[in-house]
């Protein structure tokens, strides 16, 4: 007797049925570059769990061609309400393609056709002999399921199985009755026309007791209900419509055989693993314990499942022979990643308790220099020899230096005596640039995990929280020493694993060498000089605000004809709401609000709400710089040592911290106040402030290249009172100081994005009038709205937008349905490449300044930067020479096409500039 062929079975997927189940349920997800990837992940896992749980020895995926079918030509209103796909949707499906081709996956497609059709035809091929299982979330692939086809459905945690018995306890019917029953009920996903008055379960019904669709038009004058039966034999048109354009092909001509599906036997070859690694799969690749390397290669992950230090080539070095050792065999490394271990994170008072430097993936040394938690002192290299045996290595003739956070570290070493050369990278700022909204932040820790696979022990572990928290130095050196040398081991890692992205983006890598990692030594410097203050006119000040709160405080309980605690919202809110009787605004879950819009709200209508924000202004005044700024003064030299930050602002401006200087309020007395106590570094010396006018103005003159806007700016007129007599149809000469105060909001609203309802809470209209004023602004500068209409375009088929430099940020939800969403998005998008471009020019005219301004102007010094404006003290001798170059400089960091103008003053403090 002849053998029996043993039975194969063959998975065939419906690729955009899931790609679309993909894409909404992965949001927001990006490559290293900014495009949008969410899909491909989720397409990916899916198809792995696929491959993982069942094993398929054989496995096609279908597509639709996105092309007419021959159902369009049946019914011209076929799938006619349907959406076009995002566009950041066809950017993920060509994703797919190419990973599907690199792991030698079958995939079909035929126009004139849709998927359906196709694996409806390759399941009838495959029955003959073999089985079909369909992978679909499209309920009419139902129609297909026989004893030998059998479908799938992606559901929340697993695919969901569906034979006979299992879709006649879904829908009601057999599937072989489903296409009648489609015909019956439509289908609104594909604007299929159903019989008017039949839902699902009527459907289902009828068909239980007529069988099939024939039957039941040929005795629908035999049924009982009226509307029922009327409808039946009005539409049998219809109905025959609907069932054609439901019923899928299954004599489609594709050539195809089954061998051709079978999966390979390793699906991880060099194109995937590499492909992968560029859409930032890293995560996948470490589960399947891969990663790429710089020749395509494919390698174990170094870190394995185990991620324990004990794994890794680390020790302590205490000893000056083995140390020069080290570092004689180091010089020649191409990089060298440092970092410190301190007793504190403020690098201006901190101690040096250790270094760690790695040279080579997975070998570090610490080097202990304070420790004291053993009894005994622990064996240590003194400070000084350790300042000596280093010099070679990281003064700059040694090998290219990177750190995480160098900033920081470079500050450390600097107050220990040592002279590091200018740090080449930084791993943090290189994440920073790839991804600036990047969810997990741009921490050692989470980047190890995420693109190295190594689990990181936090410091806690070390020394403890909250009240028991020690300090470094007390960690004894054999617990420490792990510890640091997996920073100084990681950070390495990071140079090449970042470093090889940005590679791949010539603007961003220019953006990071040219720009970036030259302000880091611009900012060290000025963090390190610090801005000097006097002292003892905080403590005056402080004088005059308790004595202002007083007084605020006895007006406010006066009005309110009791006394009451100014500073708790509930109480706050009884008065107003329950015995001032004020009208409250929304409900929140904790009451009533009393925040600074309400009470702007309220205040025309009774005095306590403008008075309450004056108290709340003046307390946190005091509270936040005036109590506070006295006790951060360096007492060594009577000066503030803030941090400017590079990684925080996604459109690349700096920020400040311990102390903010750059959220010091300006509009009030108070805050001019705080400002006078910010001086120059000596009494010879005097502040200049240079302040960009309307950088970011000149900026949308410049990209949008609208005429109205630039010649507005080559002819010196004033572009606020322009947009007041075009928007408000008044002459120039007629424009009020309340007319050009409102165009100014609209100026700077429309950079930001500001969308009708916005506009109308800032000038208190309604939203039909803000919307009238925002097009007679495009109507005036038409070229504004042409940019951001080209703008927001290229950003939905790219997933990003970039400034004027090249700096990118993610913009993944400008496809979203969800309008507010959506709308936020849009705001981002324009924000960003304007304010961004602002953002990169005065960094540029930083570290054009740092680096000419010594020479021109000898004593002079960069002390503060806040977003437009940068702060010099300066020796009074000097000043005319300092002042014309800062101004250059300023004015030609970036050329525009229309003229940049700098405000340039000088004071004795800063208030006073």
């Amino acid at each position: 007797m002849p053998t029996k062929t043993k039975e194969k079975t063959c998975y065939l997927l419906d690729g955009h049925s899931l790609t679309f189940k993909a894409y909404y349920a992965v949001r927001g997800l990006t490559n290293p570059q900014g495009q949008p990837t969410g899909a491909v992940l989720g397409f990916l896992r899916m198809l792995l769990k696929l491959i993982d749980d069942l094993a398929p020895e054989y496995l096609a995926v279908v597509f639709d061609t996105g092309k007419p079918t021959f159902r369009k030509e049946i019914y011209a209103d076929y799938k006619a309400n349907r959406e076009a796909p995002p566009e950041d949707f066809g950017v993920q499906m060509g994703w797919i393609y190419q990973l599907l081709r690199a792991m030698g996956i079958a995939t079909y497609e035929m126009e004139g056709l849709e998927a359906d059709d196709l694996i409806a035809t390759m399941a009838e091929r495959l029955k003959e002999h073999d089985r079909a299982i369909v992978i679909s979330a499209d309920k009419d692939l139902f129609q297909l399921v026989d004893e030998r086809v059998t479908v799938l459905r992606p559901g929340l945690d697993e695919l969901k199985r569906f034979d006979g018995a299992a879709v006649e306890e879904k829908l009601g019917v057999r599937p072989d009755q489903i296409v009648d029953w489609l015909a019956l009920v439509g289908d609104s996903s594909d604007n299929i026309p159903g019989v008017p008055g039949i839902g699902a379960k009527t459907a289902a019904k009828l068909l239980a007791e007529y069988q099939d669709l024939d039957t039941l038009l040929g005795q629908a004058d035999q049924i009982a209900k009226p509307k029922l039966r009327q409808s039946l034999q009005e539409h049998v048109d219809t109905a025959h419509l609907a069932r054609r354009l439901a019923t899928v092909k299954r004599d489609a001509p594709l050539e195809w055989e089954l061998e051709s599906c079978r999966l390979p036997d390793d699906l991880w070859t060099e194109p995937v693993v590499n492909l992968l690694a560029e859409l930032g799969f890293e995560r996948v690749l470490r589960e399947r314990g891969l990663e790429p390397k710089d020749n395509g290669a494919l390698a174990a992950n170094v870190s394995g499942k185990s991620t324990k230090a004990e794994e890794f080539d680390y020790r302590a070095v205490s000893d000056k022979e083995e140390l020069a050792a080290w570092v004689s065999k180091a010089m020649e490394a191409p990089w060298l990643a440092l970092d410190t271990e301190t007793t504190s994170t403020d690098a201006m008072s901190c101690e040096l308790v250790g270094i760690s430097l790695s040279h080579r993936a997975g070998h570090a040394i610490y080097i202990p220099i304070g420790h004291r938690a053993e009894v005994d002192p622990p064996p240590q290299l003194a400070l000084g020899k350790v300042r000596e045996l280093l010099g070679p290595l990281i003064t700059g003739r040694g090998p290219r230096l990177t750190a995480h956070h160098a900033k920081y570290d470079w500050k450390v070493l600097r107050m220990a005596g040592f002279e590091p050369a200018a740090p080449a990278f930084d791993s943090m700022i290189a994440s920073y640039l790839l991804n600036p909204d990047r969810p997990n932040g741009h921490g050692l820790k989470t980047l190890g995990l995420d693109l190295c696979g190594i689990q990181m022990k936090p410091i806690s572990d070390l020394i403890g929280s909250g009240r028991k928290m020690i300090t470094m130095a007390e960690v004894t050196v054999a617990d420490a020493m792990p510890y640091a040398s997996m920073d100084a081991d990681v950070t390495l890692r990071l140079r090449e694993a970042l470093g090889g992205r940005l590679e791949k983006i010539d603007r961003l890598k220019a953006l990071m060498e040219e720009l970036e990692m030259p302000l880091v030594s611009v900012l060290i410097e000025m963090e390190m000089g610090g801005f000097a203050i006097d002292t003892r006119s905080l403590v005056e000040l402080g004088h005059t605000l308790r004595k202002s709160l007083s007084g605020l405080g006895k007006r406010i309980w006066d009005e309110a004809g009791r006394p009451f605690n100014i500073g708790s919202p509930k109480q706050v809110a009884q008065v107003l709401f329950e015995e001032l009787k004020l009208k409250p605004g929304r409900r929140g879950k904790t009451g009533y609000s009393t925040n600074e819009a309400e009470l702007e709200r309220l205040s025309s209508e009774h005095p306590i709400p403008r008075l309450i924000l004056e108290y709340r202004g003046h307390e946190k005044l005091k509270s936040t710089y005036v109590e506070v700024l006295p006790l951060l003064v360096n007492a060594a030299n009577g000066r503030i040592h803030t941090s400017f930050n590079q990684t925080i602002a996604a459109t690349g401006r700096l920020s400040s911290t311990d102390p903010n200087l750059q959220n010091i309020p300006i509009r009030s007395e108070m805050g001019r106040a705080i400002r006078r106590a910010f001086v120059p570094d000596r009494p010879d010396h005097t502040l200049i402030k240079a302040d960009y006018s309307q950088i970011e103005l000149r900026i949308l003159a410049h990209v949008s290249q609208d005429p109205a806007l630039s010649s507005a700016y080559h002819e010196g007129r004033d572009i606020h009172r322009q947009t007041a007599s075009e928007v408000f149809g008044v002459p120039p000469e007629q424009v009020d100081r309340e007319m050009r105060s409102r165009a100014k909001i609209i100026n700077f609203g429309i950079i930001y994005g500001m969308s009708p309802h916005g506009l109308s809470q800032q000038l208190g209209i309604s939203r039909n009038q803000a919307a009238e004023i925002i097009d007679r602004y495009f109507n005036t500068y038409p070229g504004v709205r042409a940019w951001i209409e080209r703008l927001l375009d290229q950003a939905r088929r790219t997933g990003w937008v970039e400034t004027m430099l090249g700096r990118r940020r993610p913009v993944p939800d400008l496809n979203q349905r969800n309008r507010q969403v959506r709308e936020a998005a849009e705001r981002v998008a324009v924000n960003t490449p304007i304010q961004g471009t602002s953002a990169d020019m005065i960094k540029r005219a930083m570290i054009n300044i740092h680096r000419g301004l010594g020479e021109t102007a000898p004593g002079a010094r960069m002390v503060c930067q806040v977003h437009d404006e940068l702060v010099f003290s300066v020796p009074s001798s000097v000043l005319e020479s300092a002042d014309g170059f800062i101004r250059r400089q300023m004015v030609e960091a970036l050329p525009l096409n229309v003229p940049v103008e700098v405000d340039v003053s000088h004071g004795p403090n800063w208030a006073e500039c």
